[in-house]
């Protein structure tokens, strides 16, 4: 299973246009946003409309700056709090940052998802774990909760966004941060391979 994910689009019109075309265009079987999709209400219609203009699955969730409720609609789906099966891989998501919740509350929420994650699962959240692609200017922003939680449970992948300098991979967690970056980032499962997509 060939993925595209991003993170952090917040509202830019040609970021979207260019996930959908890429996603449409080139060989994957699915999309994956992390979190702050927009913050422009004004037109966060018209950006929903072209995420559905593909056939493709895309799964999101939501992020600090996402205000809408992103329910299901036609080929987007929301798995914050849920547990999806596409092909034989297994997708968990978890959406709040420590800009929206304590630690404690953190790792309340993970207690009560821990049995969906395990090394089948692609775990996404917007926010990073601390210490792992966290650091935009020397201050962690992952969650310590978060990171525990990914040692103890051991999903196959980390995917998460919100660190915007911190885009790329290391080991198992992946930061798609687009807002700087302006990449995207092509994951094939099966082969393990990743790759920055401009």
């Amino acid at each position: 299973m060939k993925i595209l994910f991003t993170s952090d689009l917040h509202s830019m019109t040609h970021a979207y246009r260019d996930f959908v075309d890429l996603l449409e265009n080139k060989n994957y079987d699915l999309g994956i946003i992390a979190g702050d999709l927009g913050n422009d209400f004004t037109i966060m219609n018209e950006l929903i409309l072209m995420l559905t203009l593909t056939k493709k699955l895309i799964l999101v969730i939501p992020g600090n700056h996402d205000k809408l409720n992103w329910r299901r609609r036609d080929n987007i789906y929301n798995i914050h709090w849920r547990k999806i099966k596409v092909g034989k891989y297994f997708f968990v998501g978890y959406r709040y940052t420590l800009l929206e919740k304590k630690e404690q509350e953190i790792e309340s929420d993970l207690q009560k998802i821990k049995n969906y994650v395990d090394k089948d699962t692609i775990f996404v959240t917007h926010s990073p774990a601390y210490g792992i692609l966290d650091e935009p200017s020397r201050i962690h922003i992952g969650s310590k909760a978060l990171r525990y939680f990914i040692k103890e449970r051991k999903p196959m992948l980390h995917l998460h966004g919100h660190a915007h300098l911190r885009f790329g991979w290391e080991n198992k967690s992946i930061n798609g941060a687009y807002y700087k970056s302006r990449k995207f980032i092509s994951i094939d499962l099966e082969t393990g391979v990743k790759e920055e997509i401009e």
